[in-house]
């Protein structure tokens, strides 16, 4: 009875050491660090880093305009007799679009005309009769006083004739006035009077705009006067045409509204956008404001933003985090003034997982042109 009791004793102890180690080499298992695993390589697009142009631009929104407008006013008093052209109407230079009343002014040149004919006759009278007088005084048979009276008449002739051809002239400058020609090629804007009506000095008769060339006037902050400059690249825009036109800032004009306080500028366009284009159009302008030829530039989503702005730099087939200066942004590139150099590969692909040292592989072998 006492052998079978030390058998099962034995036994029972045997069964609880090998479980004992059981648990001990599982509890050991359990308290050994994991190998850590080695993260796959991430597939990336890269852009090589190249000095280029980089160009900054504003836009601004502006009207169009007639380089050349005339309002046509009246420079005598006098009746409206004709308007012939209405509103719309394409005239040349030269044509007729205004006739005044000139009957009391022809009648005052007629009148002139005459009073000079007759002082022209008076005149070679005198002047004949004063050679005669010269060569009677002097051989001493003509008073002094005689002679002096001849010579007092040719001289109150000449002066005469002198005004009277001074008063012709004004009268036919003034007749002029009455047959108002377009100065130049154009359309008529608007006609400010009709026939019948009594035209004072200064009255508006006409308005006549070309429609070639034209420019664009466009309303500039006052904050941005200081980064424009007269020929500074432009490309002009209209709502309905594309690519637009290019021009430059031909004229800052000098002073800034003090209601609106902005100023404007103005941009000559070519002759090619009067095919579009009609003054009093709204366009859009983009303004170059800088321009540099040797400027390095990456596209905006290599630029990562963490403690600090900064790219990842391949360098074989590791990404490198490298700090840089990034500055103004035009057209998906951004400015890179410190940080990288001519010939960096950049990774354009924006992994948010992306750290220093990762392995990668650049897709394809290839680069993303500019």
């Amino acid at each position: 009875m006492a052998r079978r009791r030390v058998l099962a004793l034995v036994a029972g102890l045997g069964v609880a050491g090998l479980f004992a180690v059981v648990v001990a080499v599982r509890l050991e298992a359990r308290l050994q660090t994991p190998p850590v695993e080695k993260p796959s390589p991430l597939a990336v697009e890269t852009y090589r880093v190249e000095p280029n142009l980089f160009r900054r631009t504003r836009r601004y929104s502006g009207t169009v305009a007639a380089r050349r407008r005339v309002v046509l006013s009246s420079q005598i008093t006098a009746a409206v007799l004709r308007v012939p052209l209405r509103e719309g109407a394409r005239v040349r230079a030269g044509d007729l679009l205004v006739t005044l009343d000139d009957r009391e002014l022809r009648q005052e040149c007629a009148r002139l005309e005459a009073a000079l004919a007759g002082t022209d006759a008076d005149l070679r009278f005198w002047r004949d009769q004063l050679q005669a007088d010269q060569r009677l005084y002097r051989k001493g048979t003509l008073s002094e006083r005689a002679f002096r009276e001849t010579q007092r008449r040719v001289h109150t002739l000449e002066a005469a004739r002198r005004e009277t051809r001074q008063a012709l002239a004004k009268a036919n400058t003034r007749l002029g006035y009455t047959r108002l020609l377009a100065p130049f090629d154009g359309v008529v804007q608007a006609v400010h009077a009709l026939p019948g009506e009594l035209a004072a000095t200064g009255h508006s008769l006409l308005e006549l705009v070309a429609d070639a060339p034209l420019k664009a006037v466009l309303s500039v902050p006052q904050g941005d006067f200081s980064q424009l400059r007269e020929g500074a690249d432009v490309q002009i825009h209209a709502a309905s045409e594309s690519p637009g036109w290019a021009g430059r800032v031909d004229r800052l004009y000098p002073a800034v509204d003090e209601h609106t306080r902005a100023g404007a500028l103005e941009v000559f366009l070519p002759d090619s956008a009067a095919e579009a284009l009609r003054p009093g159009m709204s366009v859009a302008a983009d303004v170059t404001v800088e321009s540099d030829n040797a400027v390095l530039a990456v596209p905006e989503q290599a630029v990562f933003s963490r403690e600090a702005a900064g790219v990842f730099v391949v360098q074989g087939n590791t990404a490198h985090w490298r700090v840089v200066h990034a500055g103004a942004v035009q057209d998906g590139r951004v400015r890179i003034s410190a940080g990288l150099k001519a010939g960096d590969r950049v990774i354009i692909t924006p992994y948010p997982t992306l750290v220093e040292g990762r392995t990668v592989i650049v897709r394809d072998d290839t680069e993303t042109r500019r």
